[in-house]
């Protein structure tokens, strides 16, 4: 999977509970794309939405 530095859109706050070993392979996701650790998570459901329902 490609990451790519998106920009900003209209964003929502939650709180979501993840393990440790996720927590970590997204932070070096993050650090080898250089790109926030939210912008891996928002690509990471983006495309597997995207793969779900067909987009």
């Amino acid at each position: 999977m490609n990451f790519k530095k998106k920009s900003r859109k209209e964003t929502l706050t939650r709180t979501i509970r993840i393990s440790g070993k996720v927590y970590d392979k997204i932070c070096e996701i993050a650090e080898v794309n250089d790109i926030s650790f939210n912008s891996v998570v928002n690509q990471i459901l983006e495309n597997f939405l995207n793969d779900e329902i067909g987009e």
